[in-house]
């Protein structure tokens, strides 16, 4: 078992997600405790080009050539990629050293759910995600959200480009937020994988329709008291 404490903040795009983990790191910096906040894909240096090229990959087109174009299966390939490089390099090392880290998304998760809702195997997926070797999350906080919501949300975010690969298809995003809804009543084999990579008992809902403000007191609270559960059984070991 790893010294630190992981928590993972995950849910569809537009559902706040973002907006709690930075809000619950500030509400544990009130009480003393510091923590690390990562962004998946994008934590690390080669997580940032990843990101870029998967969400906009025409910016990587070259004049007379054929544009770039890929596939759900190549998206969740290089994003295996980028949550290995984060494991090897962020995680595992911060973790070790007892630290708090706080992350939006995992593949644990966001790999089933936007690979299931892109049309890619689940076996596939679970054969991907099996080769990277990550402690499992202390906690998994799903944010759910009304479809109005996020669509509403969508109309206002007037700041991201519309060439981004999901953050304006309405049909994949629904399908998203319904799976996400849904991480405890999937079917038997896909509980069985999910599973193997994240205790489902450390998987709980937020209401992401609540004052974010209210969630995030809620959140830090149960951090404080999962890391000081962690550290009294470290000291006994």
């Amino acid at each position: 078992m790893h010294q630190g404490t992981y928590i993972v903040f995950e849910g569809s795009d537009f559902s706040g997600k973002s907006t709690l983990a930075h809000l619950v790191m500030e509400e544990l910096k009130s009480i003393g405790l510091n923590s690390v906040l990562t962004h998946h894909p994008g934590a690390t240096p080669l997580g940032k080009h990843i990101r870029k090229l998967v969400k906009t990959p025409e910016v990587f087109d070259e004049p007379g050539a054929d544009p770039i174009t890929i596939d759900e299966a190549s998206v969740q390939i290089l994003m295996m990629v980028d949550f290995n490089c984060f494991v090897n390099t962020k995680l595992i090392p911060y973790l070790d050293n007892g630290g708090i880290m706080l992350s939006d998304r995992t593949n644990y998760i966001s790999s089933i759910v936007y690979g299931a809702a892109g049309g890619v195997k689940l076996t596939t997926i679970n054969k991907w995600l099996g080769l990277v070797q990550s402690p499992s999350p202390d906690r998994v906080f799903v944010i759910s959200n009304k479809w109005e919501t996020i669509k509403e949300r969508m109309k206002k975010a007037t700041d991201r480009t519309k060439s981004d690969r999901y953050d304006f298809n309405e049909g994949f995003l629904r399908r998203v937020g319904e799976l996400y809804d849904n991480l405890l009543n999937l079917s038997p084999d896909a509980l069985t994988m999910l599973s193997r990579y994240v205790p489902l008992d450390h998987i709980k809902y937020i209401n992401g329709d609540m004052p974010a403000i209210e969630s995030a007191k809620s959140v830090a609270q149960q951090i404080v008291q999962l890391t000081n559960e962690k550290a009294k059984n470290n000291a006994d070991q």
